[in-house]
């Protein structure tokens, strides 16, 4: 019965440490999800997000281009975001542009070194950041992915 309740214990603490489990803490990895000032919204949910980044929804409702900006390619950030919000890996991503392309598609999302500094300046933008750098008086926040 001993070990039983050590099991128990254990299995609880790893899953309070997992990553998202732990309630609102705050981490360095938490992407914050930034757009321009001029967006007609104060949230998005993860699904609206992914379609933006998949070029499935192109507008903000009638008059607002939607202009998804990624981080540059390789680096921790984007690779987190597409897997968390698009849910593939980095390299599925580039294939299902690369698919989308030959089909006459859209091109996947520019990507900017300071995504931030790109989202400030373009009209009907979104991108991403890590939480610690985020700059609050720059862009609207539209979601946190943890």
């Amino acid at each position: 019965m001993g070990k039983s309740i050590y099991s128990i214990v254990f299995l609880l603490t790893c899953l309070l440490q997992a990553p998202g489990l732990a309630g609102d803490d705050e981490g360095p990895l938490d992407i914050i999800v930034v757009a321009n000032k001029s967006v007609p919204r104060d949230r998005i949910t993860l699904e609206e997000l992914r379609d933006i980044f998949l070029r499935n929804k192109t507008r903000w409702g009638l008059n607002i281009k939607a202009v998804p900006i990624h981080a540059p390619a390789r680096s921790q950030l984007r690779d987190l975001f597409t897997t968390k919000v698009l849910g593939m890996s980095p390299n599925a991503e580039r294939l299902f542009f690369e698919k989308q392309k030959i089909q006459g598609g859209h091109a996947m999302p520019s990507a900017f070194p300071n995504t931030q500094k790109a989202v400030y300046s373009v009209k009907g933008s979104i991108g991403y950041v890590f939480r610690e750098n985020h700059l609050s008086r720059v862009n609207k926040v539209l979601l946190v992915v943890r």
